[in-house]
């Protein structure tokens, strides 16, 4: 709710936010979303509603904790994420200079009478990576899936599977070249993508970040 309505849940969100930060039982979860009452990892959690309170979910990862009497309680020890990676982000400046911005990466979403032509210019405008948004668990058409194979051939930039649905697992579904997003969304699948692209590695290298 908007910091003038009445019952705003920022201000709880904050103080909760900030009980969590300064918890020892916090250490070694990493990065967590505190909302509406629920602890979660920011690797599963994703928006979900754009107007109800309740409006962040956590995916097949669950939830981490909650509170009593405004005091974290977490319901596991503490763990990483599967395939959850360190990027040393200092690297960034170090491989692009002072341009410290991320690499272009582009999303497409899969629909009928998708034109694969996309996929070229995304290249031809500067995209370093391409993430494919495909139907259910990230497949496409037929015809789309044997066009992303020629494309994949004439291009050695990185090109992430990952589906359109709110939660669930993609692998490449055969699709020689791609490589599987596994349970990240397209979106948090570009900022891997970006991450990896910024600190200098290659696709093969990039494959076993996300096919854990």
């Amino acid at each position: 709710r908007d910091g003038r309505a009445i019952s705003a849940d920022g201000p709880m969100n904050l103080l909760s936010s900030v009980t969590v930060a300064v918890s020892e039982d916090a250490r070694g979860r990493g990065t967590m979303i505190v909302l509406n009452d629920r602890i979660g990892s920011a690797r599963f959690m994703s928006k979900s509603n754009a107007n109800q309170l309740d409006a962040f979910q956590s995916s097949d990862g669950g939830f981490l904790g909650s509170f009593i009497n405004i005091q974290p309680i977490f319901y596991y020890p503490p763990s990483r994420p599967l395939g959850h990676h360190y990027f040393d982000v200092g690297r960034i400046r170090r491989c692009r200079g002072e341009d410290v911005k991320l690499p272009q990466v582009e999303v497409l979403y899969a629909h009928q009478d998708f034109n694969i032509g996309r996929f070229q210019a995304a290249i031809d405008l500067g995209a370093k990576g391409i993430v494919l948004a495909g139907f259910g668990a990230g497949y496409w058409t037929d015809s789309g899936s044997m066009e992303i194979r020629c494309a994949l051939q004439d291009t050695d930039i990185p090109v992430i599977m990952s589906r359109r649905t709110g939660w669930g697992f993609a692998s490449n579904n055969g699709v020689e070249g791609g490589i599987g997003a596994g349970f990240l969304n397209p979106h948090k699948a570009r900022i891997q993508l970006q991450l990896a692209l910024g600190t200098g590695l290659q696709t093969e290298a990039i494959r076993p970040i996300f096919e854990h």
